[in-house]
């Protein structure tokens, strides 16, 4: 039963399935409940049960994080990858390994606040001065977060390897930040020795060299990027390092976070052309696949039709030379009706014609839409970058990881590429409007011409005065791009396993040689010359120590109003160590009657405990953290909060707590659950 005093319950209720204990965890932003099953595997409740959906990591389960805005989660697993997973349909939106061959020991996902990350109120504001944000005036495209209100465009599954320090960007990844004064920040840590730093799920700084000897198994960030701290085992001491990186200067805290920002875009950018480029190119593959099936077939036909060239293979002038001066001469052979009337008929015209529009008409909206307005964002990007890295170079020595001569690369990079894709759609107009014409002239002068009876035509004319003929026109798209196409050179299509259709033209009009260039000298010179600028200016220094008590496991770290506060647990003492920010601490031990089954400390210094009553009950406690005393009793603490379990409870013997800090509030949603009847409480305080 429940006193006045017990925290708001949100609901009661019992699951299905049986929990293997690994995770559990809520999320207050999106009033969901994950629970690991099978070791493998993690369920999705809502808080009356209602199970939403499972998802498989296919590994076990070693740790679950949610996201600042709840909207997506990640597990990392015993199979050394990272997933990041969507919370409203469980949809896998990510997936990379830090290191490959190294287990993950730690993972922790926060946001970064841009404004208090630079942490000078003075400078702030001039160093905004002069700054326009210009991506935010442009359209969005179909991938993109959408910063500026709550909508946001879905992503697909990105394979990444954080340690080849070059980004992936064969398939993109869904930017999991909303908030375009924010900066996702999941880091990792593989073997105890190495940290990856990945922001907005995107852009990976990889392989920062932790110190050796130290076992990290805790990371807090209170909102300031400059100002982090790991809590590592070592020689049975707890060792509590602070993060650091040396960057003393509002301005220079301030660029690297816009380079980390803008790095991120850029990533999120050339994933984005790459998708748009890979469809554009299946979609022209299997339209031209259509088209040289029904060439070769003509092909064919000519062969066996023409007696001095039976048995024998030609060539494709002679094929085109021959279209050619049927459309001159205005006369079929009679070895073709066949083919035209049956092979080729009124059904495969349509499938042609309309095949070939759906192609043209979708790779303009592609091209304009998407692909030309990324490559513009792109070029927005690197002229920001060349600004901060001609500034940093010409007034503070320090170019941030940068080359201007890398930077001005891109740009050229780029303007070849927006080049290419203009003049794509300027030759494919041209080439669409042949292609219609030689679609009627295909239906006018040989399928109707074929079909109709003398008289006929004229009166089929009459009636359809809207259909062009053009002979000239027709024998010009006969001639340029009948058998080799503009999207064929320009996509670079493979075409060997076509027997008509061909790539002709030189290898400087391929966009896909001009889009290798861009992301070459992106991924290859210019991110990881700021991943090295980044990975190096990390520096860890221990700012105290605790004499070893109780488990890793069954410790905790949380900023307090002037330091850090680390906790320990052993079966009936609590020990809370005060960090402070002059370099002093204090030590505080809590003596309980009875077991600590769990506890918890909430960002407003509550500590939450669930105690066990041998053949009485269990109780949940809440309580304010102790000022400065050394030893205190569970009998001298002032309980604000206290919720009993006994045989007359719905919940009669519950066996693990878990609480959820609320990122955006003071607020906690934590879960009671029963292990063995599978009864769960959902409570907030």
């Amino acid at each position: 039963m429940d006193n006045k005093n017990t925290p708001q319950i949100l609901q009661v209720g019992k699951l299905i399935g049986i929990p293997d204990g690994n995770v559990l965890s809520c999320c207050p932003r999106m009033d969901l409940m994950a629970i690991s099953m099978n070791k493998t595997s993690v369920w999705m409740f809502r808080f009356n049960g209602e199970r939403v959906y499972s998802i498989n990591n296919k590994a076990r389960i070693l740790e679950l994080q949610w996201n600042s805005s709840g909207k997506f989660f990640a597990v990392s697993g015993t199979d050394n990858l990272i997933k990041i997973y969507e919370t409203n349909t469980g949809a896998l939106v990510n997936k990379f390994a830090t290191n490959t061959s190294l287990p993950i020991t730690l993972m922790n996902w926060v946001s970064v606040e841009l404004d208090a990350s630079i942490g000078s109120d003075k400078a702030a504001p001039f160093l905004k001065m002069f700054k326009q944000d210009i991506l935010k005036q442009l359209p969005k495209l179909s991938h993109e977060v959408n910063f500026y209100d709550s909508e946001r465009a879905g992503g697909v599954i990105s394979m990444q390897s954080g340690s080849s320090k070059a980004q992936s960007v064969s398939i993109s990844a869904t930017n999991t930040n909303e908030d375009d004064s924010l900066l996702d920040f999941l880091l990792v840590i593989n073997a105890y020795s190495l940290l990856t730093a990945t922001f907005n799920n995107l852009f990976v700084v990889p392989d920062i060299e932790l110190p050796e000897g130290s076992k990290f198994f805790k990371h807090v960030m209170r909102k300031n990027f400059f100002e982090q701290y790991l809590l590592a085992e070592q020689s049975q001491k707890f060792l509590l390092y602070k993060m650091e990186f040396e960057m003393s200067e509002a301005h220079e805290r301030a660029y690297i976070l816009d380079i980390l920002k803008w790095s991120s875009l850029l990533v999120s950018m050339l994933n984005h052309i790459t998708d748009q480029v890979s469809v554009m190119q299946q979609e022209a593959s299997a339209f031209y696949s259509l088209q040289d099936r029904y060439l070769s077939n003509l092909k064919e036909a000519f062969v066996q039709g023409e007696d001095n060239l039976e048995g024998s293979e030609i060539s494709l002038n002679t094929l085109v030379t021959f279209l050619i001066d049927m459309v001159l001469l205005g006369t079929i052979p009679s070895y073709l009706e066949d083919y035209w009337l049956n092979q080729f008929g009124e059904r495969g015209l349509q499938r042609l014609s309309k095949g070939g529009n759906e192609l043209y008409d979708a790779t303009r909206k592609t091209t304009f839409a998407q692909v030309i307005l990324a490559v513009e964002k792109i070029l927005v990007l690197l002229s920001d970058l060349r600004g901060v890295c001609i500034t940093g170079k010409n007034i503070y020595q320090n170019t941030y990881g940068m080359a201007v001569d890398t930077l001005e690369l891109a740009v050229e990079s780029s303007k070849s590429l927006l080049k290419g894709f203009y003049e794509l759609i300027w030759k494919f107009n041209d080439e669409q409007e042949l292609f219609n014409v030689f679609c009627n002239y295909v239906k006018v002068e040989v399928l109707e011409l074929l079909s109709k009876k003398d008289g006929e035509m004229e009166s089929f004319l009459k009636a359809h005065p809207e259909v062009e003929v053009s002979s000239s026109k027709t024998i010009s798209f006969i001639d340029k791009h009948l058998t080799s196409p503009i999207l064929v050179s320009y996509l670079d299509l493979d075409v060997s396993g076509f027997d008509v259709i061909t790539k002709q033209g030189s290898e400087q009009v391929s966009l896909i040689a001009k889009l290798t260039a861009l992301k070459t000298v992106i991924n290859q010179t210019l991110l990881p010359g700021i991943q090295n600028f980044v990975a190096d200016r990390a520096k860890f220094d221990i700012t105290g120590s605790i004499d070893g008590s109780g488990s890793a496991n069954d410790s905790e770290m949380i900023f307090n109003d002037d330091g850090i506060l680390v906790s320990s647990k052993t079966d009936s003492i609590l020990s809370l160590t005060k960090f402070y920010e002059n370099g002093k601490q204090a030590t505080t031990e809590i003596k309980f009657p009875n077991t600590i089954m769990s506890y918890k400390i909430t960002q407003n210094m509550q500590i939450v405990v669930l105690l066990k009553i041998p053949e009485k009950h269990s109780e949940l406690v809440t309580f304010k953290v102790p000022q400065r005393k050394s030893r205190i009793n569970y009998q001298d603490l002032e309980k604000e909060r206290v919720m009993f379990f006994d045989n007359t409870s719905t919940m009669k013997n519950p066996t693990v707590m878990t609480l959820t800090q609320d990122p955006f509030s003071s607020r906690s949603t934590g879960c009671i659950f029963d292990m063995i009847e599978r009864r769960y409480v959902i409570f907030r305080c």
